[in-house]
């Protein structure tokens, strides 16, 4: 029993410092995917698709034209910061 006891209070320290050390979950103020209409940052029209690849970058889709004043139809790929990714065609 004490065998049981131990391993249960070792799996709940060992879970608590996991989620302690995890990331926060708090949202990123600086990253603007959207038009804000002053020279042109992020996309012109609505984004209704994100993938994250493994590298960190993201694949998005949805009604635009344009992502930084880049010509892109429906699809980009940006980079973490929310820059245009311009090797992405």
């Amino acid at each position: 029993m004490k065998k049981f006891f131990f391993t249960v209070v070792l799996c709940f320290l060992c879970l608590f410092t996991v989620a302690l050390y995890a990331q926060s979950g708090k949202i990123d103020t600086t990253f603007n995917p959207y038009d804000d209409g002053k020279g042109g940052d992020g996309a012109n029209g609505s984004i209704n698709a994100t993938a994250i690849q493994t590298d960190g970058k993201i694949i998005i889709g949805g009604s635009f034209t344009k992502y930084n004043e880049n010509e892109r139809l429906f699809v980009a790929r940006i980079n973490p910061d929310g820059s245009i990714d311009t090797t992405f065609t």
